[in-house]
């Protein structure tokens, strides 16, 4: 529901990104994650996907970082 409010939202794509991971959608979730992650880099939810990407073996670094 909120992602039909705001698609811009690093909560509402981290928690979707985690229902996928969760419901055996590795590759959706990190596509999500990845949204969630490059949104506001700042964000809690934002480093969060990070750490969840981390976690499913995506070591790409957020677009624009020095990693």
């Amino acid at each position: 529901a909120a992602l039909q409010l705001n698609a811009k939202l690093p909560s509402a794509l981290y928690g979707l990104g985690m229902a996928l991971s969760r419901q055996g959608r590795p590759e959706d979730a990190k596509t999500v994650l990845r949204s969630a992650r490059d949104l506001d880099t700042s964000s809690p939810f934002a480093q969060a996907a990070a750490e969840a990407l981390r976690a499913l073996g995506d070591g790409a670094a957020p677009p624009g970082s020095t990693r």
